[in-house]
């Protein structure tokens, strides 16, 4: 018991000493965890050209289907990870974790402050959509518009004729000649 009232004692120096007021004897003073930064949230997508419709939405969804947010079954137009490490859309899961206080995944207790931006998918969500538009932008072209190869001159066959090689009978009629 004495070497455990001076370890006791020794403890409650050493808090004293790095607390600004002294510990009551026989508690314990948990620190509150740091409040983790405020984050800047990008804007939301897409940042240029219009809004998106949801035929849009839908085709690319559906061609993508491993970017679809977990809550919401929609693309992520501002993506954030929570606590679990999956992707959601943003306004969805703020307010799945406002109901509940728990991811949806895990279950893990959570609140909307643990979410943090996805960039790495925002950029790529940003290219598909680039590209989408780009092809559905893109003028059609018809079959009057393709390019048709470039007649041949007539000075252009003889000289077509003369690179192609020569065969061994070819060769034979030019050598007695």
């Amino acid at each position: 018991r004495s070497r455990l009232a001076s370890l006791a004692r020794s403890l409650d120096a050493w808090l004293r000493e790095i607390a600004a007021e002294p510990v009551p004897r026989g508690r314990v003073v948990f620190m509150p965890p740091p409040r983790p930064p405020r984050v800047a949230w990008p804007p939301r997508l897409p940042t240029a050209g219009p809004p998106l419709d949801d035929a849009e939405l839908e085709a690319l969804s559906a061609r993508h289907p491993a970017i679809v947010c977990p809550v919401s079954h929609a693309v992520p137009l501002e993506p954030a990870v929570g606590v679990s490490g999956a992707t959601f859309d943003r306004p969805s899961i703020e307010a799945a974790l406002n109901a509940t206080n728990r991811d949806p995944i895990t279950n893990w207790p959570c609140g909307p402050q643990d979410l943090r931006p996805n960039y790495a998918l925002r950029a790529v969500i940003d290219d598909h959509i680039a590209a989408m538009r780009r092809q559905r932008d893109a003028p059609r072209r018809q079959d009057s518009d393709r390019k048709r190869p470039a007649p041949r001159d007539d000075d252009a066959a003889p000289v077509a004729k003369r690179l192609r090689p020569r065969s061994a009978a070819s060769r034979k009629r030019r050598a007695s000649a």
